[in-house]
């Protein structure tokens, strides 16, 4: 009997304690954040920056500029098959400098908060569109992305009296923020460019220096070799020198004027035209050259 009297009160208990975990809330899990904003600035675009806020397209002026790192410069890359975007607050923001240029660290345009108020920079689960996203289904993403990944963070934004960073327009901004430098041989290899400047590449903005001697810098940032008097077979005057530029090539000196003065163009049959002959070839009596 005694035996049977503790059986049952074994029993019991256990059948309280499953009811007290049957009734206690699920608690939600918040996966911690592992990117961070390091830099907050705000921006004026004189031209404006078009944005989609909440689905709708809209031109702004007022922005704020955040330096995000700690990303994985893998999912940035030209081949991957949908890229991330950065969302701030309910707004799609720009991309000013691609992480994959600076080892996952990203700088990004958004339309400026409230003065002093909570934003939420956070990147959509991969696979989602964010630009299809509507004011409802933005939210939803938002949640799954902030309870689900690493993938956001939490700022304040500028206030009223922060200082203001004034451009021209969006292509100002890019060059100001991140203009890398990179050698010929680089920029040939990274991007099959030669020379000048780059505002839009997978690198961000990118200067490529200069073209060689006798080269020009062409609108593909690709150099021309320019062409030479000798190569002209023998035409004189202004040419095309091949490289959308032009050219001037003296034309031979007849045989009653053999001196080429220092000049470059004007011929002489003495060496007493204006200033000392340059050409060393002999006077027409046969003498010696000076």
């Amino acid at each position: 009997m005694k035996r049977f009297l503790i059986l049952a009160l074994l029993l019991a208990g256990c059948s309280e304690r499953g009811k007290a975990q049957a009734q206690a809330p699920a608690v939600a899990t918040r996966q911690q954040s592992v990117i961070s904003v390091t830099n907050i600035e705000k921006v004026r675009v004189t031209a404006g920056f078009e944005v989609i806020t909440e689905g709708q397209r809209q031109v702004v002026n007022d922005g704020v500029l955040i330096r995000v790192s700690g990303l994985d410069p893998s999912m940035f890359e030209p081949r991957a098959m949908t890229r991330p975007d950065f969302i701030v607050g309910t707004s799609i923001g720009k991309v000013v400098v691609n992480p994959l240029a600076t080892m996952g660290e990203a700088r990004v345009l958004a339309p400026l908060p409230p003065a002093g108020s909570q934003a939420t920079v956070w990147l959509p689960l991969p696979g989602v569109v964010a630009t299809s996203l509507n004011a409802t289904t933005l939210e939803q993403e938002r949640q799954r992305a902030v309870s689900t990944t690493g993938y956001w963070y939490t700022f304040t934004a500028p206030s009223a009296t922060a200082p203001t960073r004034q451009f021209a327009t969006l292509n100002e901004l890019k060059f100001a923020e991140q203009r890398q430098t990179l050698t010929r041989t680089q920029c040939e290899q990274e991007l099959g460019k030669q020379c000048g400047t780059i505002l839009e590449s997978r690198l961000g903005p990118v200067d490529c220096g200069y073209c060689s001697f006798n080269q020009t810098c062409m609108p593909d940032n690709l150099c021309c070799t320019k062409t030479t008097c000798a190569q002209q077979g023998g035409q004189c005057g202004t040419l095309s020198d091949g490289c959308g530029g032009t050219m001037f090539c003296p034309c031979a000196c007849p045989a009653n004027e053999p001196y080429r003065c220092c000049d470059g163009i004007t011929c002489s049959a003495t060496k007493n035209c204006p200033g000392m002959a340059c050409d060393p070839r002999p006077e027409p009596d046969g003498g010696a050259t000076e």
